[in-house]
């Protein structure tokens, strides 16, 4: 069975050639969700590298146009940029470095939680919905 491909593969690919033509070594992260398992973590960048001759490191997450960052992305991006890391978001148009990022791909604090999230956190007396909160047995 041929899997479909993604939307993002073309940044993808114009993001690594990129990299190579640049003094990178990267490589495709490959994080998500695969058969019910958790590969990486969430918020792990699309395209993860270093410099060949400083040794920083370069992350690089890929979006297609009119897709903001999710929360866990964003966040991962800021402390590896105030960690002196290489941080590009990769779009079909062009690239940014995080800090001259636009407002419309940063992420909305409010609005990224699932739908499942929302609601659990209206049930009251739901456990799930506060995990800090003790369980009943």
């Amino acid at each position: 069975m041929r899997r479909r491909q993604n939307g993002e593969t073309p940044l993808y690919k114009q993001a690594l050639d990129w990299c190579a033509v640049g003094g990178f070594v990267a490589w495709r992260q490959n994080a998500g969700m695969r058969g019910g398992v958790r590969i990486g973590f969430a918020g792990m960048p699309d395209i993860c590298g270093y410099h060949k001759t400083s040794g920083r490191a370069l992350y690089i997450e890929c979006k297609i146009d009119g897709e903001r960052l999710k929360i866990e992305q964003f966040e991962f991006l800021k402390r590896a940029h105030d960690s002196n890391c290489y941080v590009f978001v990769w779009t079909e148009k062009t690239y940014y470095l995080l800090p001259d990022l636009p407002d419309a791909m940063r992420p909305r604090y409010n609005e990224s939680r699932t739908a499942n999230q929302r609601r659990r956190e209206r049930t009251p007396g739901n456990t799930l919905a506060d995990p800090l909160r003790p369980r009943s047995v």
